[in-house]
């Protein structure tokens, strides 16, 4: 694979710079089932929907991805862990996973224990902060500060989650009862005052947020805990909107 000479965004070092870096890992776009067999996904403008317009779903050729914004050793080693780890846990075939509740069809919570709080919250700050610095037009709406932005990118870089209340996100399943629904990716949503963000995978809502004093307390609990575990809420379809329009409204 063929590089450019540049500075990383990641180690800050000058080093060669891949062609191609991903966003949101391939693993989540082939795992969740959503490539069609022309190598297409569904992708629904959720920024649109939220504030009242209908859109249709539109087709893009592949997952989003960016050039010459990481080195090899940065995305091939330091955010692979995280990666590898997160499909072993979200998709692969340990008893302990969350792939088998993925498409369970009630609705409730389910807790799962002994995760490893440090290469799960990397994973999915690691999605956050490479959104914020990417370029193109799906994460337009994932906007934060230097002073975010670096934070997160030290947190990455050196391997460290930090607390439970640096950087929280939350964890929703889609318990509808159609797998085909949940073969999409939305586009990643901003709150008010870019203080959350929600980023729609195959059938698991990521809700990012900065300030916790937006949301009732008794959410709180639906996050990966340092304790080692990590607690989903699951929500039918009319739950989820609902969901989306209290957060977004």
């Amino acid at each position: 694979m063929g590089m450019n000479v540049g500075k990383c965004n990641l180690c800050l070092q000058e080093r060669p710079l891949l062609k191609k870096s991903h966003i949101i890992p391939d693993f989540i776009y082939r795992e969740s089932n959503i490539y069609h067999k022309d190598h297409t996904i569904h992708k629904i403008d959720l920024t649109q929907s939220f504030r009242g317009n209908v859109t249709k779903r539109g087709k893009q050729r592949s997952g989003e991805y960016e050039g010459s914004i990481l080195c090899q050793n940065c995305d091939g080693k330091i955010i692979k862990e995280y990666e590898d780890y997160a499909k072993v846990i979200l998709y692969g075939k340990e008893s302990s996973n969350v792939n088998k509740l993925l498409y369970s069809f009630s609705y409730g919570e389910i807790a799962v224990e002994n995760i490893d709080y440090r290469k799960l919250k990397l994973f999915f700050l690691s999605i956050l902060w490479r959104a914020a610095i990417s370029s193109r037009p799906f994460f337009k709406e994932i906007i934060l500060d230097e002073k975010k932005l670096e934070e997160l990118r030290e947190m990455i870089f050196t391997g460290n989650p930090k607390n439970n209340l640096d950087f929280p996100m939350l964890f929703f399943l889609d318990a509808g009862d159609d797998p085909r629904l949940k073969q999409y990716i939305g586009q990643p949503v901003a709150g008010i005052d870019n203080n959350s963000f929600l980023f729609t995978f195959p059938g698991i809502l990521v809700y990012y947020l900065f300030d916790t004093g937006i949301i009732p307390d008794k959410l709180l609990k639906y996050q990966i805990l340092n304790s080692g575990d990590i607690r989903f809420m699951r929500l039918s379809s009319k739950q989820i909107w609902e969901l989306f329009r209290f957060l977004f409204g």
